[in-house]
């Protein structure tokens, strides 16, 4: 699942290579990536129109339009932009926007799990999905207070949308073990330091994960997820990863650096 620094990876290609481009044409090759909205309405709202600017709420890309509608993309386990210089397309492109200068931007999507949908403002879309406050826009103390707030697991919490937006599985992994914290511990029992390490390995995660292009494979050799795997050793301690099902999802952790 595409997590907060594969969407600002996502927002800035974007921005370099599909604003200020008359769409020509929308073609939309399978409707199940379209939310709330039809074929034909999602091709009279953008046709004609060209992207000025865009915005990230977590794990959702907005793209406004200059007449100040807005195009939402989330793109579920397998989805990405993918800009072409000419009217070529591939096998997986669900939604294609044609510019009028020949170029395209299609949304790829090969399991059809993404969704593209149409809003007025982000700050609607955001209001009527209750998504919490950006991982990357959080003050530490609000992030403490969320936390602390509930009795779920630490992981759990910090996967919520609704209380923090742009979390998810591997990056929670990491977050946790640079900052010490079991994944299982309850937010009820965190104490105010834990807290601020999480809040400040959160901010240099996401931007270290961002600058090498959100590739958990090119992370430092420190960091945990280039070692995140059945049999993997621990970069700090070398001690065996332990892993188990959390949250719904795999998570590792290291068991003497993680101790709860």
């Amino acid at each position: 699942m595409p997590e907060w620094p594969d969407v600002e990876t996502f927002r800035r290609y974007v921005t370099a290579t599909s604003l200020h481009q008359e769409i020509a044409d929308v073609e939309v090759s399978n409707t199940r990536v379209l939310a709330g909205t039809s074929p034909s309405r999602f091709k009279q709202a953008l046709k004609g129109r060209t992207f000025t600017s865009t915005g990230r709420r977590g794990k959702h890309l907005f793209v406004i339009t200059d007449n100040a509608r807005c195009l939402v993309l989330h793109f579920g386990m397998t989805g990405y932009p993918r800009y072409r210089k000419a009217q070529t397309s591939g096998p997986h492109d669900r939604v294609t926007f044609i510019f009028a200068g020949g170029a395209s931007l299609a949304f790829v999507c090969p399991r059809l799990f993404g969704r593209l949908a149409l809003t007025r403002s982000v700050e609607a879309y955001v209001a009527k999905k209750r998504l919490g406050p950006d991982a990357m826009d959080i003050s530490a103390d609000d992030l403490a207070l969320r936390l602390r707030r509930s009795k779920a697991g630490i992981k759990a919490s910090l996967m919520n949308q609704r209380l923090i937006a742009g979390l998810g599985n591997l990056y929670c992994d990491e977050i946790l073990f640079q900052s010490g914290v079991h994944p299982q511990l309850t937010g009820d029992r965190l104490g105010p330091e834990p807290a601020r390490r999480i809040h400040r390995n959160m901010r240099k995660v996401l931007r270290m994960a961002t600058r090498r292009n959100a590739d958990p494979m090119r992370l430092p050799r420190s960091y945990l997820l280039p070692h995140r795997r059945p049999g993997g050793l621990c970069p700090q301690c070398k001690g065996l990863l332990a892993r188990q099902t959390v949250a719904g999802r795999t998570t590792y952790w290291c068991p003497a650096c993680q101790a709860r």
